[in-house]
């Protein structure tokens, strides 16, 4: 791991209830496994807590597969006496009960969650804690804020700390970031852009310097034109949804659309 996210894990792991928020690029799957792994490693110290899970959510089928397959080829992992395991619903409900009373870290659907928890299979009491992946994909209405919601309901102590390398879908409309962390119950946020000094110090290197050429292409007139009409047409569109009383499209603009939280807001 570079140094700045080595001091990103320690950032994060320093509060039990932080949103950490890195920019593009910056390897947030790595400081997402080398804080699981300390936290894990911790907890393995203690008989007790050793049987308690620790959950990630909010990952995708691929993605779950890739860290766990990181995390299996990673020397640091190999003296740990439970690994990343990936529940998914092939694994019946006695399945998941049974593994998930033996502790350790599991990446597990949150629809999965749901199930368990509502049906007193696991008891949120029981969780050492919740790691948060994709925060900012996190809806009022979705089944990783309502197992969230569950969890911070039966246990005050557990940590929560999430995680999101996409700033740009936080600052989108009235409050984004503060609805985030309050879906997570998250207080504190730490910041890693770029422009951080720690991360230019790490990522300015003599060899890995390049020389950038910006090279500027105009455009046809054929292609201005039709640009020209996708424009006229999403503000049509836009004000057409603004009349709808029911809609809150906040401070959303055609100008907006270059951005990709621009559909996503959309959807919300």
């Amino acid at each position: 791991m570079l140094e700045y996210q080595q001091l990103a894990v320690d950032e994060w792991l320093a509060s039990p209830a932080s949103l950490a928020i890195l920019g593009h690029g910056l390897g947030v799957q790595k400081i997402l496994l080398e804080a699981l792994r300390r936290v894990l490693a911790t907890a393995q110290l203690d008989p007790e807590r050793a049987k308690r899970p620790i959950i990630v959510l909010n990952t995708t089928q691929e993605e779950s597969e890739l860290l766990a397959k990181r995390a299996s080829e990673d020397p640091k992992w190999t003296g740990l006496q439970s690994k990343l395991c990936v529940i998914g619903s092939s694994l019946g409900v006695d399945g998941r009960k049974a593994a998930l009373a033996q502790g350790g870290a599991f990446i597990v659907n949150a629809r999965l969650l749901v199930t368990d928890l509502l049906g007193d299979r696991l008891r949120p009491e029981s969780i050492e804690g919740v790691f948060v992946n994709h925060a900012h994909d996190v809806g009022e209405l979705s089944a990783d804020a309502f197992v969230l919601r569950l969890f911070r309901v039966g246990n005050q102590k557990g940590f929560v700390r999430a995680i999101s390398d996409m700033p740009d879908r936080l600052v989108r409309g009235q409050g984004q970031l503060e609805k985030v962390m309050q879906r997570c119950f998250v207080s504190d946020l730490e910041i890693w852009p770029r422009i951080r000094k720690d991360v230019q110090q790490c990522l300015r290197h003599e060899e890995w310097e390049q020389d950038v050429h910006q090279i500027t292409l105009e455009l046809p007139q054929d292609v201005k034109d039709i640009q020209g009409h996708l424009l006229n047409i999403m503000q049509s569109t836009l004000q057409e949804l603004q009349k709808d009383p029911n809609l809150d499209l906040g401070h959303l603009q055609v100008r907006d659309s270059v951005s990709p939280a621009f559909e996503a807001e959309l959807q919300q």
